[in-house]
Order: structure tokens, then sequence, then C-alpha cells
């Protein structure tokens, strides 16, 4: 199953948990996602023998000199300029849509996986030949797959940690509010405390409901984490 498979089940209970949240749920959250997306970059890198052929997403090619620069211009994405296709058990086809880039894709992919068979299987093509995984190098894998999920797991908690802050700055500026209005008439201060109560957000009671909202989504984050690295303990066992 593919992880963002996985991580779609998730996002209708987080869209309606958002709801409840005042201010701007959705930056907070975004800056979960990111804990998650950074997650599945250090997955994918984690390989097995089957054939995949978006293992090859994050090669580049060199596009030659820049003009003017002197320098080489950045790397152009593999997948713009080839049809990759893979070839079960253990290999994947690299055709260049321009031939003349042969040479160009083949030393790119040698350079990003040192450890592959790269070789030119016709004048337009080429073959990537992935190493069969080891028991030991699979269960080596499988614990970096652990150890990069309890760091996005600890990203999350940190996240949540700083939303709440900011949300009882709410409940604190409340406060302060309701006492300044104070010294003001009596026809005036239940006027200014309707309105400071509007712009402050919510009292301690509302405060306690918004927390329990919050964990609620970082419960949520927290189990498609598990949820995406389990996968890929089985994805890496199995394959």
């Amino acid at each position: 199953m593919n992880m963002f498979v996985v991580l779609r089940r998730y996002k209708a209970n987080l869209t309606s948990l958002l709801r409840e949240i005042p201010g701007n749920p959705d930056s907070w959250k975004m800056r979960m996602d990111a804990a998650v997306m950074h997650l599945q970059s250090e997955l994918s890198n984690l390989r097995t023998s089957r054939p995949v052929a978006s293992i090859l997403d994050n090669v580049k090619v060199s596009s030659g000199p820049s003009a003017g620069a002197g320098k080489h211009a950045p790397g152009i994405p593999l997948s713009t300029i080839a049809a990759i296709v893979a070839k079960p058990p253990s290999s994947i086809l690299v055709s260049p849509h321009d031939p003349n880039l042969m040479n160009s894709v083949q030393q790119a992919i040698k350079n990003s996986f040192p450890g592959y068979g790269v070789s030119a299987s016709s004048a337009s093509s080429i073959t990537v030949s992935i190493p069969r995984v080891t028991g030991d190098q699979r269960e080596k894998m499988v614990k970096e797959a652990l150890k990069f999920g309890e760091n996005a797991k600890v990203t999350i908690r940190q996240v949540r940690k700083d939303w709440l802050k900011d949300l009882e700055r709410k409940v604190v500026d409340s406060s302060s509010s309701k006492g300044a209005a104070k010294g003001k008439a009596d026809k005036d201060k239940d006027k200014d405390k309707g309105k400071s109560d509007k712009a402050d957000g919510m009292g301690k009671e509302e405060f306690k409901r918004v927390e329990k909202a919050v964990q609620s989504v970082t419960d949520e984050m927290v189990s498609s984490v598990e949820s995406v690295v389990k996968q890929k303990e089985k994805d890496l066992l199995e394959n």
C-alpha cells in the first residue's frame, strides 16, 4: 500500500477537528505536515531489491555549463527527460527522450546510486540493476525507519507545544483587557468587555475545549506517522 493512501485516511478527521480551533490552525497543521513530508523523504531513501520507478525521482541530470556562469547549470530531474519503467524482478529501464543525453543520464544515475549496476542496454536505453538486499540490511533499514518515525513524532509534539502557547496568550490577553475595562463608566464597561471578549478569543473554559482539539489533531498526526512507518517496515521485510 502506498504511504500517500495511508495518509489520506486521516484527512477527514483532521478537517473536522481544525474547524473547532480559533486563530489560524491551518498554519500550525502545515508545520506538522512538514514533519510528515520530511519523514516520507527519509523513508524513500530506504530501498529494497524490488524495482520501483520512483526511486530515481531524486536523480538530477547535468544540463551542461550555464551561459556566462562558468559553472554547470542546476540538474534536470531525470523523470522530465526520460521514460522510466520498472522491470521485475530487479531492474529499471530508463529511456532518455533525447538519445544524445545517454551518457549524461547514465553518469547521473551512477553518481546517485554507486552500488547499482548501470549499463546501456541499447542505443537509446539504460538498464539499472538493483543489488539484492540481505536480511541484515533489511533489519538495519527497519531500525532507521523507526528512528525517522520517532523524530517526526517529536517534531509534531513540539509544534503542538508551541501552538498551545500561542493559543494560551489569547486567554491571558482577554483577562488583561477585562481588567483594564474596570476603570471605565458602567455604561461603557459592559460594551467594552463584550468587544474585548470577541477580539481576544476565549476564556479559560473555552481554552480547555480548544486544547483538547489541538491534542486530537496531534494524536491524528502521530497516528499517521506510525501507520506510514509500519507500512514501510512491511515493505522492507517482504520485498
